[in-house]
């Protein structure tokens, strides 16, 4: 199955308020188009670019965050893994509500997948374990991304270039994100560490646990 009859696929299956519906599909200068709504917003780098972190900054971001875990956990119900979670991959509109684009390179849960697909359906730096070995795609390996996004929500753009080519791990910048206040630093480290390890299974079981886990950090502002 190619790239197009992927979305194809996925757009008439996955049923969504937070994925732009399919309108209709048509064949232009023998190229097939598919056509989605104009969402007109921005998507999450272009927001990110405007915005300085602040207490008030970060609190909008975990919301965000947060957000976009419902809006994953809509097409998770489905079996459907997006397998590509990127801050371009996120529209975001003024009352901060989440969209996600992108069916192109959605997998589905459980179900192995050729690996020269695996090189070719993420963005490197937000690459999971299971996106550079034969593993099969399943929930966690979202909630990794999501992980990786909030991380580049929380530092400038040369410690995550630093991280993206190598010269920074990711422990290493995990240490380094940006938090209001001493007392949310443990936790937050905590979250990133568990969304992040390299097992699948121990990462979060769920979106709603990993959402939980947000809302008690922003308790602690």
């Amino acid at each position: 199955m190619n790239q197009f009859e992927k979305e194809l696929s996925f757009s008439s299956i996955v049923r969504s308020k937070f994925v732009a519906q399919l309108i209709q599909t048509y064949e232009d200068s023998d190229q097939f188009i598919l056509e989605y709504p104009f969402l007109g917003y921005s998507n999450l780098q272009q927001y990110l670019y405007k915005q300085t972190l602040t207490t008030e900054t970060f609190k909008t971001i975990i919301s965000i965050i947060q957000n976009l875990l419902e809006a994953i956990n809509s097409i998770h119900e489905y079996n459907v893994i997006h397998y590509d979670i990127k801050p371009s991959n996120i529209i975001i509109n003024e009352n901060l509500e989440v969209f996600i684009i992108d069916p192109a390179n959605w997998q589905k849960s459980g179900k192995p997948i050729k690996y020269a697909d695996h090189l070719h359906s993420f963005t490197r730096a937000y690459g999971s374990p299971e996106h550079y070995s034969k593993s099969i795609p399943l929930p966690q390996t979202d909630f990794y991304q999501v992980a990786i996004t909030l991380i580049y929500a929380l530092v400038d753009e040369a410690q995550f270039a630093a991280f993206r080519t190598n010269d920074c791990s990711l422990s290493e910048i995990i240490e380094i994100v940006w938090v209001p206040n001493v007392t949310s630093k443990d936790m937050l480290r905590s979250i990133l560490t568990r969304s992040t390890s390299q097992s699948p299974k121990e990462r979060w079981a769920n979106t709603v646990d990993f959402s939980t886990e947000l809302s008690r950090l922003l308790r602690l502002l």
